[in-house]
């Protein structure tokens, strides 16, 4: 049996437990990647969810054919 510990990491547990705003894990993302104003933040972002989007609308499709045909 996989433990939490191993699957989140420590920081980001500790994070949680402190109660860290979502803005402040936005802004150290942002800092990550160098993201540095309004415009990288919405290509960065846009293009991050328009993949996700895909992503999961191909699962999702993929599961309702193999429903029906399979």
């Amino acid at each position: 049996m996989i433990q939490n510990s191993l699957i989140v990491p420590r920081t980001i547990q500790k994070e949680a437990k402190k109660g860290v705003s979502l803005r402040e894990k936005i802004a150290r993302v942002n800092m990550f990647f160098g993201l540095e104003n309004r415009s990288d933040c919405i290509w960065f972002y846009g293009v991050y969810g328009l993949s996700l989007s895909i992503l999961v609308f191909t699962f999702v499709l993929s599961n309702i054919l193999d429903t029906f045909h399979g």
